[in-house]
């Protein structure tokens, strides 16, 4: 698997079969809605990211000016996370520009230039160190995804290992490694401006991404918004609704399936009593943050927001399944619960802690079931093509 993008493809999937036809939402309420979710939830989220994308470049530019310092260190690390938080609500909002060309209406495949996980190569990072072909950034640019973004700026700041990721036989251990890692300050110095270097394309990239959707830019916000004009990408209000119900889908095919079954050992992925090492994000000790960040963007997506703000809930209560609306918030906030029970860090938690890593998974399961067979059944939604096998 070379990306995530084709898991939220808005067109062929499958029909959910599991629920008889009933009343249908009118089609005036599905393009309302669309356009709330892109105007309340979608676009302003790309808006966040930038700010933070742009405190992270900031404040690893000053780290990288004075590597020793450990007050700018933290500084840095903090701003990873901050920024981190909010791309993993963006992770589950991959509709359009974020998503891959081949699989997504007006995908532009930001999202793989900001975060390849688990696609990373720490020994391809190392390389680039040796060889210090990490900056300038335009340089850096053109090197593929999986030795940039996210992940690779959390090996690099979080890593305080003196080694490399390489094997005994690569030729940076013929000699290079060791005469950067025992030459004073140099890999410490290296490994912050290669920092600093990732950090400015990831806020290049939020940039990208938030003039994408501005009016006065790519306005992908109108485009969504007009779902069914002629010429338009979404040839009507249903397949934009597709589009973000497919992006709802990474809870389960990625939140699910790759964040917690494969580590856990529940999936026959790991091959092993538990695989800590596909861990996403263990240096840093934020794997179940990151869980519980996309649980909270994907509550916004079914309820729109604070307030009165149009949803997926109210597309359902519409046709009189508030009770559905009821299990499924109760359900997102039993699987928040779960991943506040789990005693942290996930890494360890999947050795030492199997009941409440089983538990988490089953929440999660309950909340995905849901997902997959009433939700998009009764909303005429279709399945992404990659969960189209899928009855787990």
């Amino acid at each position: 698997m070379l990306a995530l993008g084709f898991v939220f493809s808005a067109c062929g999937g499958s029909k959910a079969r599991d629920v008889d036809a009933g009343p249908q939402v009118s089609a005036e309420l599905r393009a309302q809605t669309v356009t709330a979710l892109a105007t309340n939830v979608l676009y302003p989220e790309t808006q966040s990211f930038e700010a933070v994308a742009a405190s992270l470049e900031t404040a690893i530019a000053a780290f990288a000016a004075t590597p020793t310092d450990v007050a700018l260190r933290d500084a840095a690390r903090q701003a990873w996370r901050d920024a981190m938080e909010a791309w993993q609500r963006l992770e589950v909002m991959q509709v359009g520009p974020l998503g891959l060309p081949a699989s997504t209406l007006a995908g532009a495949a930001i999202r793989e230039e900001i975060y390849s996980w688990p696609i990373v190569s720490r020994c391809g990072v190392d390389e680039q160190i040796v060889a210090q072909t990490f900056t300038p950034p335009a340089t850096l640019a053109a090197a593929p995804v999986n030795v940039r973004g996210f992940a690779v700026l959390e090996y690099l700041l979080f890593n305080t290992n003196t080694t490399n990721a390489c094997g005994t036989l690569n030729t940076i251990n013929s000699g290079a490694w060791d005469t950067v890692a025992n030459t004073g300050t140099e890999l410490a110095d290296r490994r912050a401006a290669y920092a600093s270097s990732v950090a400015t394309l990831i806020h290049q990239q939020a940039t990208a991404l938030r003039q994408a959707w501005d009016p006065a830019g790519g306005n992908f916000l109108a485009t969504i918004s007009n779902a069914g004009a002629d010429g338009n990408v979404y040839p009507s209000a249903q397949e934009a609704l597709n589009g973000i119900s497919n992006a709802m889908f990474y809870i389960d095919l990625v939140t699910k399936d790759m964040k917690v079954a494969v580590p856990a050992g529940i999936s026959i992925a790991c091959g092993a009593e538990s695989c800590p090492a596909s861990v996403e994000s263990a240096l840093s000790d934020s794997s179940l943050l990151h869980i519980k960040t996309n649980l909270v963007a994907y509550r916004l997506l079914v309820t729109g927001g604070p307030g009165a703000a149009l949803g997926f809930d109210d597309l359902l209560a519409s046709i009189g399944q508030t009770d559905l609306v009821n299990m499924m918030l109760a359900d997102i906030d039993a699987a928040i619960a779960a991943t506040e029970a789990v005693p942290g860090p996930l890494e360890t938690a999947v050795v030492a802690n199997p009941i409440e890593v089983q538990a988490l998974y089953d929440a999660l399961k309950t909340m995905t079931d849901l997902l997959k067979g009433q939700f998009i059944g009764l909303l005429d939604l279709d399945r992404p093509m990659a969960a189209a096998g899928d009855n787990d």
